[in-house]
């Protein structure tokens, strides 16, 4: 037995192949917004002929519909370190980078005497816009510095914490 759809008049419909002895398959489509209950039985072919041994009832439900996001995600062309949102900010803030291809991505925030003191990316990243948000709860207001480095590229932005 295998389950599938079919796109029909602009509708989706659940579809259940089923083998038959004929070596064919035959096919029960299904409408969505409708619930079915239907029993299955299992036989077993003894020297008597079929016998029954088995039966049980089923409810067949179509969950809430998922489907394809018409919106279509475009690469970048270039790297960019975008300003971060909102700045100033207590104690949390996100920021925002494209990455025109895969690259091993390095984001940390540094003080003004040039100390880590956030390490919020080190890893592989695929090609793409991204967005990581920083919880400053744990460092004092004032002036901080954000740097990313992938492959080649590196950019510095400045960020106030004010609490």
């Amino acid at each position: 037995m295998a389950f599938g759809a079919v796109w029909n008049n602009g509708t989706w419909f659940a579809e259940i192949a089923r083998d038959l002895n004929t070596g064919n398959d035959d096919d029960i489509q299904f409408n969505t917004s409708e619930e079915y209950t239907f029993g299955v039985a299992e036989f077993d072919n003894s020297r008597h002929g079929y016998e029954h041994r088995t039966s049980k009832m089923y409810t067949f439900k179509f969950a809430p519909t998922v489907g394809i996001d018409d919106q279509v995600t475009t690469v970048p062309d270039s790297y960019e370190l975008l300003q971060n949102y909102p700045n100033p900010f207590n104690p949390v803030t996100t920021i925002s980078f494209h990455l025109p291809k895969s690259e091993f991505v390095s984001i940390k925030v540094f003080n003004s005497a040039g100390e880590i003191v956030a390490s919020l990316i080190n890893k592989q990243m695929q090609a793409g816009s991204h967005s990581i948000q920083w919880n400053a709860s744990d460092v004092s207001s004032g002036v901080y510095y954000y740097k990313i480095t992938g492959g080649k590229y590196s950019a510095v932005k400045k960020c106030i914490v004010l609490k």
